[in-house]
């Protein structure tokens, strides 16, 4: 019916909205969101267009964001909404092919829905109900009433926000693998993680299983079916979330990526990043770990003045990696420390719909922690590396030697895909060690050994540790003796087993 999305505009989307009673000033195509993130990289948003009322066009006179699609089942809302939060507009538009919603912005509440319509079926009253809605001095005189457009235009805060993400971008952007010497780029190295969400278990199975002598909290839930997701889909439409994983799952490395994604340009999110092991160390509660965080890289002596803005307008992702890592030596002291936090990331939920939580644990320690927590936080399991995802990561790895990444590949092929190289982490000492100690071992254990002699060896030399003094008969395997017996002199103590 309609050659393009432009054909659709031109033919459809713009004589509508000159009956609604905008003429040839009122009105910009691809409308670019100059105010959003100054100075971020990446192309800046554009809007595929934006209604004004009157001939100057900018944040003070924007009345209506439409987002177009030609031929899309689905009606682009979200992308409206998005346009819609940054330009200040209190109506959007989600259009697809002769149907389109309509959406009203309001103060502190989620959009609310006005109607779905189609031009082949609409009918006078209902257009007579828009133009009462729509039409410019319609809109200009809800803004008064309502003060939708009394926002924030602080040039300070912006300045601080756009500081803030500079430097949380540097930050994130390069990291070191196992601590080894190459500096390596997460945008480029990154190889997506898939979800699946957990079911809840039947009561009837738990029962089964309790009278059968298994622990309650050894009892999981299933994975619900084969369908798995990315994480900022998920963050589309569910506010809260636990990322739940076996050790070396990866969940660190996906909250410092999405953390990553969310700084750039085409993000509405300020991203914040707090670590639990980090956060026990300092002693500090969730909220002075954010405001330290934003502090540091905004390099601003008032944090609160960015992060309230932000958490009152629903802009934040708080990313918490490692719940369970809540190092307290007595169970209540631990059980008290989890519910503090669940204070803390209540807060952040209920100032507004739009913030956004994810939160990490390990899979064996999750029972534990589940029954403290919010009951809204949605839970959702790792997926194991796939093959395609395998080769994927070690084309990464060596993506300066395309004969290494070939020759590790076949090693892997050749051992039938190891289970063990389905878990990033170690799929990361595999990668480090073939190299240097040829073929794939066979069991994980054995990729363990490996690994630990490619640390007390291979690192003496690419940390410039051979060039200090010698330590006499200070051999590989005296070396792991005495880390042995480091390992062992502090046994964990015996509630850990039960609480984390």
């Amino acid at each position: 019916m309609f050659s393009s999305e432009d054909d659709l505009i031109h033919k459809v989307v713009l004589p509508f909205f000159e009956v609604i009673g905008y003429g040839l000033d009122s009105f910009e195509l691809k409308f670019p969101v100059h105010g959003y993130r100054p100075n971020r990289p990446g192309r800046k948003p554009e809007a595929d267009c934006v209604f004004f009322s009157g001939p100057v066009h900018d944040q003070n006179s924007s009345l209506v964001v439409a987002e177009i699609k030609r031929d899309d089942p689905e009606f682009p809302e979200q992308q409206a909404r998005f346009y819609a939060t940054n330009l200040f507009t209190p109506f959007y538009v989600a259009w697809s092919g002769l149907g389109f919603e309509v959406w009203q912005v309001q103060n502190f509440r989620p959009p609310s829905f006005v109607g779905r319509y189609r031009l082949d079926t609409i009918d006078a009253v209902a257009i007579s109900e828009l133009r009462e809605l729509l039409a410019p001095d319609r809109i200009v005189q809800y803004c008064r009433e309502n003060e939708v457009k009394k926002f924030d235009l602080d040039e300070r805060r912006k300045m601080v926000e756009a500081r803030y993400l500079d430097h949380l971008v540097a930050d994130l952007r390069s990291f070191k693998a196992l601590d080894l010497p190459q500096i390596r780029n997460l945008d480029t190295h990154y190889v997506e993680l898939r979800l699946r969400e957990l079911d809840v278990v039947p009561l009837r199975a738990v029962q089964e299983e309790i009278e059968r002598g298994v622990h309650p909290e050894l009892i999981e839930p299933n994975s619900g079916g084969d369908r798995t997701s990315s994480l900022p889909n998920l963050l589309e439409n569910i506010a809260a979330l636990a990322v739940i994983g076996d050790p070396g799952a990866g969940k660190t490395t996906l909250l410092r990526h999405l953390s990553l994604n969310s700084a750039y340009a085409d993000s509405r999110l300020l991203p914040i990043l707090v670590s639990i092991r980090e956060l026990v160390s300092t002693g500090e509660t969730l909220l002075q770990a954010a405001l330290r965080q934003v502090s540091r890289y905004g390099n601003t002596d008032n944090p609160e003045y960015l992060y309230e803005a932000a958490l009152a307008q629903g802009r934040i992702l708080l990313c918490v990696d490692g719940i369970d890592e809540l190092g307290i030596d007595e169970p209540n002291d631990a059980r008290a420390a989890v519910v503090r936090f669940n204070a803390d990331i209540s807060n952040v939920l209920g100032r507004h719909t739009g913030n956004r939580l994810v939160i990490t644990a390990r899979r064996e320690s999750w029972p534990a922690c589940r029954p403290l927590l919010s009951q809204s936080l949605r839970e959702f399991a790792v997926v194991p590396f796939t093959r395609r995802a395998m080769r994927m990561f070690v084309s990464r790895w060596f993506s300066e030697e395309p004969e290494g990444a070939e020759r590790v590949i076949e090693a892997l092929r050749a051992r039938g895909w190891p289970s063990y190289a389905t878990n990033p982490l170690l799929l990361t000492l595999t990668c480090a060690c073939i190299p240097v100690q040829g073929d794939v071992p066979k069991r994980a254990s054995e990729l363990y050994g490996r690994f630990m002699s490619f640390i007390l060896e291979e690192w003496d030399r690419t940390r410039r540790i051979s060039d200090r003094p010698p330590v006499p008969n200070l051999n590989p395997e005296r070396k792991s003796r005495l880390l042995s017996t480091f390992s062992v002199a502090r046994p964990l103590p015996a509630w850990k087993s039960s609480m984390f």
